[in-house]
């Protein structure tokens, strides 16, 4: 290849690194996007050439010795035809350039000549966007892309993008640790906190691990590039391990706030024990005049306080789920009756009264495992295999059960799990790691389709914990 032709891939190269550094790629997430997807293009382009040319050099030297032999036999046929000797029937053969293949190998060449010599200033930036804030997942995969394919086509870059990811692990790490110092002195404002650190240190790491294995492929392991990028992963390690240890002392902070906290509403909610008309006529649905209801005697002159919010929540919750509605739930409990005896139905609960009206689902768990998000876990965790072996042994009715106690219902949507209803619409099922003691029961949350699953030592402690939730803790609402 021509240099002429040579310089255009260069320059495209190198004028699209040297754009990272212009604000206009830091500021506007979709023209990144854009930028990191033509890299990936020009790259993707480059590799292909490689690959021909490496095609091409198998056949070279074959090609070459096929051109030598063939100009001797024509050398040896053109004394014959001098001589007048030429044997009848004879053609003469053409001589083979290998000019093209040549041509091809030398692109292949540039190739890596061009990827070898891109400018580290801005190869550097492409790796700190992977700990940079505030860009898109698809931005992030992007860049973790580009990297890999750039390793993969000039391994001798892989050195640098470690070291690179590694001093952003380090300084990632000091950040975290240092926000989660100073938020546990007060665990309140650690609770309404969030920090892309975290998030950070994730992304980076699961980028070095791909660099890793890219390197421990290659030959030369012994090499002083190799010794000093594995001292820097030893020394990574040892900077997480604070990091670790400052989590779990604030995860520990969280949950003894969450067992003894009070959540005094003093001086904060300006509630009475009454509901307000306006209120009252959204929940009765009356076109005519509505006028407040007191939930006590005397309730409109009574404020909600720390010591009596318990007895307030009751009544509201009555109020709205039951007595405002009572005239509605007569005269359906009336139709219900004409048709089914009260007699007959009283020795069943709200649960076990659904499963005998609508019988028991066959439920699909393949489907269900298809539609279930995960929070905390991941689908290849052990606790999560263990939950879906647990569940795939239970009978038909504790499948049931199950379903009930995580979504509030036993019926399995008519279009599948994909079509699954929450509070604000479709709401997937949910699995939710729940930090605590490993003796805690599953719970739920049925608003949200949303199982909070402990990470339990074993498969058979889960078990046990599992059946006990879905059979002793689906107590509803309930007054009386």
């Amino acid at each position: 290849m021509s240099r002429t032709q040579q310089e255009p891939e260069s320059v495209a190269f190198a004028l699209l690194l040297s754009l990272l550094n212009q604000p206009l790629y830091l500021r506007s997430v979709a023209h990144l996007e854009q930028l990191l997807n033509l890299l990936e293009v020009i790259i993707d382009n480059a590799e292909r050439k490689s690959e021909s040319a490496d095609g091409s050099d198998g056949s070279a030297s074959e090609q070459q010795s096929t051109h030598q032999a063939l100009e001797v036999e024509n050398n040896s046929e053109n004394h014959d035809m001098v001589s007048g000797t030429v044997p009848a029937g004879t053609v003469t053969k053409p001589i083979v350039s290998s000019g093209s293949s040549s041509n091809r190998a030398e692109s292949g060449c540039d190739v890596h000549t061009v990827l070898l010599n891109l400018p580290q200033s801005e190869l550097c930036l492409l790796c700190s966007l992977l700990a940079r804030e505030g860009l898109s997942d698809n931005a992030y995969t992007l860049v973790a892309e580009v990297l890999k394919k750039l390793v993969a086509m000039a391994p001798s870059h892989c050195h640098l993008f470690i070291t690179e990811l590694a001093n952003a692990i380090q300084s990632l790490t000091r950040s975290a640790i240092s926000e989660l110092h100073m938020f546990g002195e007060a665990v309140k404002t650690l609770l309404s906190t969030t920090s892309s650190d975290g998030s950070g240190v994730l992304r980076v790491l699961q980028a070095l691990s791909s660099l890793v294995d890219s390197l421990l492929i290659t030959k030369e392991k012994n090499s002083e590039e190799h010794v000093a990028v594995f001292s820097q992963l030893s020394n990574i390690n040892l900077a997480l391990e604070p990091l670790w240890l400052e989590l779990s002392n604030c995860i520990c902070k969280i949950e003894g706030h969450s067992d003894s906290a009070s959540n005094d509403i003093s001086d904060v909610l300006d509630l009475t024990f009454s509901v307000d008309a306006d209120e009252e006529k959204l929940i009765l649905y009356e076109k005519t005049e509505v006028t407040d209801h007191e939930l006590i005697p005397g309730g409109r002159n009574i404020k909600v306080t720390e010591e009596n919010k318990h007895e307030y929540v009751d009544l509201i919750a009555e109020h709205r789920l039951t007595t405002a509605i009572r005239p509605q739930i007569n005269a359906f409990l009336e139709g219900f009756s004409e048709l089914i005896l009260k007699d007959l139905i009283s020795i069943f609960n709200d649960k076990e009264l659904e499963l005998l009206i609508s019988g028991l689902p066959d439920i699909d768990l393949d489907n269900l495992r298809a539609n279930t998000e995960y929070s905390g876990y991941s689908p290849g965790s052990p606790v999560i295999q263990w939950f879906w072996e647990v569940v795939q042994g239970l009978s038909k009715e504790d499948k049931a059960r199950l379903l009930q106690f995580v979504t509030g219902t036993s019926k399995v949507p008519l279009e599948g799990f994909s079509s699954l209803q929450g509070i604000s619409g479709a709401q997937k099922f949910q699995i939710h790691k729940a930090y605590g003691s490993a003796d805690h029961l599953p719970s739920a949350h049925t608003c949200f389709n949303q199982l909070d699953l402990p990470e339990y030592p074993s498969k058979e402690h889960l078990q046990e914990r599992l059946l006990l939730a879905i059979h002793e803790a689906s107590e509803g609402f309930g007054f009386g």
